[in-house]
């Protein structure tokens, strides 16, 4: 078994973080939400699977494999919409509008176990007190597949200035010229004491404009019940033009 010797660990990191010309990059994943009291993947997935019922949850009980997991089944979900055309065509006998209700359903139920009221940002906390002090020639950069707002409510009440890709605050719109710029472009290019937030998966609060699924928007607050939330990134999203966030925050990603 392996074993950690943690102050070697942080002395080493400290002395990496010291250099200020340094590009630092931070990929957040399920474990920091988790900390926070948020569910998993897997306290999602169980949590949809018992909040369905009837054909709906027996759908969902046939999908998960070792290979497949709540993002693939939603992706699965979008194919089928996408793909047949009249009412009484279906896949695992799902018709299109079937498949577009559940999607919708599932997307509803995640949003609500997502709800931070209940959890603790006290593993999030002294993360952003110490980005919020970063002082680097180049922006932190904080990559997250999470779709919950623990890192904006954290940012938020340290006062934190950061830039997600949009801009304004009760429907704001995406700007890919933004998330796209790098040094050169000093028209475009944001100050770096602005943090950047790319959350590859979606959030929460990210909405789809009139359900075209083409355009997105943040909102102030999680999306409600009536809204289709923009989470989770399936491959019908990826044909888009690049406008749509996910593929130019995956650019992003793969440059930083």
């Amino acid at each position: 078994m392996s074993t950690h010797h943690i102050q070697s660990f942080a002395n080493g990191l400290t002395a990496k973080l010291a250099t200020r010309s340094r590009h630092v990059c931070i990929l957040l994943g399920a474990g920091t939400s988790k900390a926070c009291g948020l569910p998993n993947i897997t306290d999602l997935q169980n949590q949809i699977i018992n909040k369905l019922d009837g054909d709906e949850q027996d759908f969902f009980k046939r999908q998960f494999t070792k290979d497949r997991d709540l993002e693939q089944i939603l992706s699965r979900l979008r194919r089928i919409d996408a793909l047949l055309d009249s009412d009484t065509e279906k896949v695992d006998g799902l018709t299109a509008q079937h498949a577009r209700n559940l999607d919708n359903k599932v997307c509803q139920i995640i949003v609500k176990a997502l709800n931070i009221k209940g959890s603790c940002l006290s593993p999030m906390l002294p993360f952003v007190a110490w980005a919020g002090r970063a002082d680097y020639k180049l922006p932190v950069e904080i990559f997250t597949t999470n779709y919950d707002l623990a890192l904006e409510t954290a940012l938020e009440f340290y006062g934190v200035p950061y830039f997600d890709g949009f801009i304004g605050a009760l429907r704001a719109p995406f700007y890919t010229e933004l998330v796209e710029a790098n040094v050169e472009d000093t028209y475009n290019w944001l100050p770096s004491f602005l943090l950047r937030v790319w959350k590859l998966h979606g959030s929460v609060n990210w909405e789809w404009v009139n359900d075209s699924k083409t355009k997105v928007v943040r909102s102030g607050t999680a999306v409600s019940d009536e809204t289709l939330a923009a989470i989770y990134p399936s491959d019908t999203k990826y044909d888009e033009s690049r406008r749509v966030p996910f593929i130019v925050l995956q650019d992003r990603f793969r440059r930083a």
